[in-house]
Order: C-alpha cells, then sequence, then structure tokens
C-alpha cells in the first residue's frame, strides 16, 4: 500500500507492507535497516511487537520507519520526519492494532 498525505511539513508517502507473521515482518525490517546509513530507534513496545524509528534512507532521505506485528512502514518525504510524521505513524499503529484484533476474532476461512 502506498498513501500520500498532506502534513503541517509537506507532502509525505506511506509505504505500508503486510507480511505472513511477525517473524517475517521482523526479517524484513532488519533486511532494510541493513541496508539505511543510519537508524535511531524511538519506541518499542513490549514484548518486541513493534518499533518506531527514524533511518537515513540512502533513496528517500530521513524517513519514520515502523513494524507492529506483521506489518512495516515506512513515512518518506517529510524534512523532520520524526516530529511531523510520529501522529500519522501512531494513528495508523492503532488502526493496525485494531484490524488484527478484529482478524483475530474472526472464524478461519473454509479449509485452514
Amino acid at each position: 500500500f502506498v498513501g500520500t498525505y498532506g502534513l503541517a511539513g509537506g507532502e509525505a508517502k506511506l509505504y505500508l507492507s503486510t507480511l505472513a507473521d511477525g517473524a517475517a515482518a521482523r526479517d524484513t525490517l532488519n533486511w532494510y535497516l541493513s541496508r539505511v546509513t543510519s537508524f535511531q530507534e524511538m519506541t518499542r513496545a513490549p514484548n518486541d511487537e513493534g518499533v518506531i524509528g527514524v533511518a537515513s534512507d540512502p533513496l528517500q532521505g530521513d524517513v519514520l520507519v515502523f513494524r507492529i506485528g506483521r506489518y512495516i512502514g515506512v513515512l518518506a518525504g517529510l524534512k523532520s520526519p520524526a516530529e511531523t510524521g510520529a501522529d500519522l505513524v501512531k494513528k495508523m499503529i492503532e488502526r493496525l492494532e485494531r484490524l488484527e484484533a478484529a482478524r483475530g476474532s474472526a472464524p478461519a476461512p473454509p479449509g485452514k
């Protein structure tokens, strides 16, 4: 998923990927972080279920990166992503948590 958002700091793009599970998301995020020039963790969820941080991406510049459960996201295009993008990322994480909670309470599809 790619979404474009108009924020006080300018226009930003949110790249969101859904992976098979939390372990796949963690591995994919670790792979991505091995390709950025720096990463500064801002917040970590209990039980290592999520993380938010700022990275310096060689192609996108400074980005806000997050992982929650089986989702990873990158918010790019802002001059100060930690300041101007944190609220958007927190709202996205809250929505993803609600989605996952609803998904967990839904019956399994036939044949699963």
